[in-house]
């Protein structure tokens, strides 16, 4: 009996907090969000557990993201 396994990590975004839309430096669009970031361990593609979580400023447009500072 031959068992595979297959590990892998997930990454999910999710809007997070203030979500009054900015400027992106980047594409110049007021898309700029405020959001969560989590990597999972997932085994046969099933989520299982949080490995990290990031704050991010995100655009929904060009995807450039920059990790949120406290202040």
């Amino acid at each position: 009996m031959d068992f595979d396994f297959f590990f892998g990590c997930k990454s999910t975004v999710k809007p997070e907090g203030d979500q009054r839309p900015r400027i992106c430096p980047r594409c110049h669009n007021a898309s700029v969000m405020s959001a969560k970031q989590r990597n999972w361990l997932d085994i046969c593609w099933v989520p299982i557990m949080p490995t990290s979580t990031k704050h991010l400023w995100t655009c929904n447009i060009c995807q450039w993201n920059l990790k949120r500072q406290d202040g």
